[in-house]
């Protein structure tokens, strides 16, 4: 029975020493997926952010295209030099832009 009982108790030792092992790597685990998570949720949230400015900064540029309008339609020369003007820095930001798009979905 003495025999028995040593190895009962070897075994509950072991199974325990086991027990232990697998909860501090789980513990370990657990930290590391809920730093992961916490740092997607930071990305989702500042890419959300970016396509907020985007989007507004889409409307100015067509606030600012609609003025422009409002300007040709003077029609005096400085007028049509300004909207000249401002016309081309727009196509130069829309250019820019898009090929920035273009680069991003290739």
């Amino acid at each position: 029975m003495f025999v028995w009982k040593k190895k009962y108790d070897a075994v509950t030792r072991e199974m325990g020493r086991q027990i232990v092992e697998r909860d501090d790597t789980l513990m370990v685990r657990n930290m590391t997926i809920g730093r992961l998570q916490r740092t997607s949720e930071d990305m989702l949230a500042r890419n959300l952010e970016l396509q907020a400015r985007v989007i507004s900064s889409d409307a100015k540029l067509e606030a600012a295209m609609a003025s422009l309008a409002q300007i040709a339609a003077q029609e005096t020369p400085t007028a049509n030099a300004t909207v000249k003007r401002m016309a081309r820095f727009a196509r130069e930001g829309i250019g820019a832009r898009n090929a920035r798009d273009q680069q991003a979905a290739a």
